[in-house]
């Protein structure tokens, strides 16, 4: 055998194995029902049914229906190769800089966890401290009856 196929053959034996890419994180389109929020520290539950205002998350859409009032409409971004995954929403009449939130967020099964702030710096954990204007929401996928 020739020194550079003997070479060769030692460098693939020896060569650390290719990483599998980051697996793409699920999907948050669709309609969700807020179950609990933290703000500062302090954990609020909510009561789940007909009365609690289902968000409808489309790709570029946060819709939250509130009862007879106007649904509140947001503009959203989404960067799923950041990590933790990142989301921004911000009013259409308020630009970017003004009326926005920027945060992160997570899919488990059918729970959507956002860590969020409005106007500030993004959060890099999922965690509301208290005395802090962090603010954590989970929600709940609607399942079609």
């Amino acid at each position: 055998m020739s020194t550079s196929l003997v070479l060769s053959l030692a460098l693939i034996v020896v060569a650390p194995a290719l990483k599998d890419p980051p697996a793409k994180p699920r999907s948050i389109e669709g309609e969700w029902c807020l179950v609990e929020r933290t703000v500062g520290g302090k954990q609020q539950v909510l009561e789940t049914g007909p009365n609690n205002s289902p968000i409808v998350i489309s790709t570029e859409k946060w819709v939250l229906n509130q009862g007879s009032a106007a649904p509140s409409k947001w503009d959203l971004q989404l960067d799923p190769s950041a990590r933790p995954v990142r989301i921004t929403l911000f009013k259409p009449d308020g630009g970017r800089k003004q009326n926005g939130m920027v945060g992160i967020y997570k899919v488990e099964g059918a729970t959507l966890t956002i860590c969020y702030v409005f106007d500030g710096v993004r959060p890099t954990a999922f965690e509301s401290s208290a005395g802090t204007e962090i603010r954590i929401m989970i929600l709940k996928r609607v399942v079609e009856k």
